[in-house]
């Protein structure tokens, strides 16, 4: 996987063309504004959320996001909960991936 954060649209369209096609972005917002344009050209391409998952950005998230790989808070019932109810509103679309500490 390559980490794309912080790295413009065009930076990614050159992996892209080296053959990557799998990439993590730890800010929802930073995908939101360079994934949609990325897959429309390259729908081939996975992106996975490596980082904090905010309560307000879960619905986003589970749109733009193949994997979902950390919850930031591994108790939060509202984020855990929203996440849950928005993979399953969006079908079998984004695997998750929920941190529990026992």
């Amino acid at each position: 996987m390559a980490i794309s954060k912080t790295h413009p649209a065009e930076r990614i369209r050159e992996a892209i063309a080296a053959g990557q096609r799998v990439f993590g972005e730890n800010r929802v917002q930073e995908a939101e504004s360079k994934y949609p344009a990325l897959r429309a050209e390259h729908p081939d391409i996975k992106l996975h959320l490596v980082g904090p998952l905010q309560s307000n950005k879960v619905r986003t998230a589970v749109q733009l996001f193949d994997v979902i790989e950390t919850v930031d808070r591994p108790f939060d019932r509202k984020v855990d909960q929203q996440t849950e109810e928005s993979a399953i509103k969006m079908q079998p679309k984004t695997r998750i991936a929920f941190e529990r500490r026992l």
